[in-house]
């Protein structure tokens, strides 16, 4: 083409772009018509847009129509290799993206770095969504990778906690997942593991994928896990057989990872699963020795007591308590409990039971990580409870959830004093005692008003906890809210009282209790006097009357001295700055223009 012919073609595809952004149908079929030829399908010479490139940018879906029915291409590329449909999904614009489908644009289209489609949908909204599901329904590569080798599900993995969904469709659209970055080395495993999408997760886990992978510094999906304290992910890794005590290129393992975070919990289960408390990484730290550094000091004395632990039962004399196959295989049942509850129905025998070796050949056929020996010690753990048969329930159940400690505590009055509504909810699911009493006949009621804590003294009153139990000091769950001063649990507690059912009074009783209520008055008095005295120094008892407004007495609003006018023009500053200019130079007083510091004193 000659250079004359350059310039003619460059000014009228930049004349049919301006009239695509001003919608000018007629102006735009004349020059098609009359234009050189093809000039629908050319594009700019600056960014290879062309005017059906355009229309997808604007979301103009009218345009979009009329431009495919005066024959522009739905697959012509820009200097980046970019399709109309491409900018469309980018930007979110399904019903563009749509119309460009039903016009069979190509769904395998890649740009210059080798991406396809799918790499412009991953953004965290529904439109974007929707752009992800027309794609894949009209030939899209859920498996597409960039020039880099990248696959086009890893990076959604890597942005799994905004695009859960994208990820998740992806998956059931036949991604591969054991995606891999081969810069990184890093699996959509690991990237989901670090992102913490519980979903993905398990879904990946599912479908067979190698949970001891480790990329190219040696971090396993346990690392990530670990660090961003998920601890969920972590039953969920262990469930599948994986391995907690990795050690990284740096020294670290999963649980140097959790102290480094502070999550007590992480590394209270790290190290039941056998990962080494004494490890020090190539700082020559040991993961207690990050907990404390990091001033987290729940986690750094959940460690102390996982080393003493680990200590003793590297013993050679020692006994292992909780073998590490007995921990795994207990994370497995739970997270398969289940699909394992539908086999065990299958051979129950009518109580909920069933026989040693039906529990045996369900478990190993299930099962892979465990040989028979190891099924046969817990059949025989389980057996010893009731002869004929093991129960289901009871084997799912775990631990004992009314278990004691020395001073009578159970887990449920731990969970109480500590705060941890969710484990107090999770326990009395699992059929913790709502009034077990402790040492004083202390109930967990009495210990979550201790605390302070008045959605969980709710839960536990809805639980059917009962509020007029008295400990060894004579105290109910009343008499406690009002020694620490909670208006709140004060309140709830007298109106559970008041709805009480009240019971029929006996005339004998009262003549009976009228002498020693008569005998105690004194004293009680002097209890009165002494508690209403320790209320008002009571810390507690002053900041309930401030948040009640009892302590509000004085109007302390403030009231402006001058009422506050609109604030004066331009015109008007600069009118009194004059005036005050003349006023200080007529009359020759320089008295008054000589500063206030600069004054001498007369006297």
């Amino acid at each position: 083409m000659l250079p004359v012919d350059n310039r003619l073609l460059n000014l009228q595809i930049y004349k049919l772009l301006q009239c695509v952004h001003q919608k000018d149908k007629k102006q735009i079929q004349k020059l098609v018509q009359n234009g050189l030829p093809n000039l629908i399908n050319a594009t700019d010479p600056m960014e290879g847009c062309s005017a059906l490139h355009l229309a997808c940018i604007e979301n103009d879906t009218d345009m979009c129509r009329f431009l495919l029915e005066q024959g522009a291409h739905p697959n012509v590329q820009d200097k980046m290799g970019c399709t109309p449909a491409m900018k469309a999904a980018e930007l979110g614009h399904e019903l563009v993206l749509d119309i460009l489908a039903e016009a069979k644009a190509d769904m395998t289209a890649v740009d210059n770095e080798g991406k396809g489609i799918l790499f412009y949908c991953l953004l965290p909204t529904r439109r974007h969504y929707h752009c992800t599901q027309i794609a894949l329904d009209n030939g899209a590569d859920a498996n597409n990778c960039a020039a880099d080798g990248k696959p086009v599900f890893l990076q959604a993995c890597e942005e799994a906690h905004e695009i859960k969904e994208i990820c998740l469709n992806f998956l059931e659209r036949g991604a591969n997942p054991n995606a891999r970055n081969p810069a990184t080395g890093r699996t959509a495993l690991m990237e989901a593991a670090r992102e913490g999408v519980l979903e993905l997760v398990r879904g990946l886990l599912e479908r067979g994928v190698d949970v001891n992978l480790f990329d190219l510094e040696r971090h396993s999906a346990a690392h990530f896990a670990a660090k961003g304290g998920f601890f969920e992910i972590l039953q969920i890794i262990s469930a599948y057989n994986g391995d907690l005590g990795l050690i990284a290129m740096n020294g670290n393992t999963p649980l140097h990872y959790a102290a480094e975070g502070g999550f007590a919990n992480c590394c209270k289960f790290i190290g039941q699963r056998g990962c080494d408390p004494t490890w020090k990484n190539l700082l020559t730290k040991t993961p207690r020795a990050v907990a404390k550094e990091g001033g987290f000091k729940a986690a750094a004395a959940e460690l102390r007591k996982i080393e003493n632990a680990f200590k003793k039962q590297s013993k050679p004399e020692a006994k292992e308590d909780n073998p590490r196959w007995a921990m795994r295989l207990y994370d497995w049942s739970l997270e398969h409990q289940a699909a394992l509850r539908k086999a065990f129905e299958a051979v129950d025998q009518g109580d909920g039971t069933v026989t040693k070796e039906d529990f045996i050949a369900v478990i190993q056929k299930n099962c892979a990580f465990v040989d028979v020996e190891q099924i046969e010690t817990v059949a025989e753990m389980h057996e010893s409870s009731h002869p004929e048969g093991i129960e289901v329930d009871k084997f799912f159940k775990g631990a004992e959830v009314n278990a004691t400690d020395n001073f009578m505590w159970t887990p449920l009055h731990h969970a109480c004093y500590n705060g941890h509504l969710d484990i107090a909810e999770l326990l009395v699911k699992a059929g913790a005692a709502v009034d077990a009493p402790a040492a004083g006949n202390a109930t967990p009621l009495m210990r979550a008003i201790e605390i302070c804590r008045l959605d969980i003294v709710y839960f536990l009153i809805s639980a059917g906890a009962d509020i007029q139990v008295v400990n060894s000091n004579g105290q109910n769950a009343l008499d406690i809210a009002q020694a620490f001063a909670d208006s709140r649990i004060i309140e709830l507690l007298q109106n559970e009282l008041e709805n009480l059912p009240q019971l029929p009074e006996k005339k004998d009783a009262e003549k009976v209790k009228e002498p020693s209520k008569i005998l105690l008055t004194d004293v009680e008095k002097f209890i009165l006097e002494k508690t209403t005295a320790s209320l008002k120094d009571s810390v507690i008892y002053l900041h309930s009357l401030i948040t009640s407004g009892a302590t509000k007495r004085d109007d302390i609003t403030f009231k402006p001295r001058k009422v506050w006018g609109p604030e004066a023009a331009t015109e008007e500053i600069v009118r009194k700055q004059e005036l005050l200019h003349e006023r200080l130079t007529l009359g020759g007083h320089a008295g008054i223009s000589v500063k206030p510091f600069d004054r001498k004193s007369t006297e």
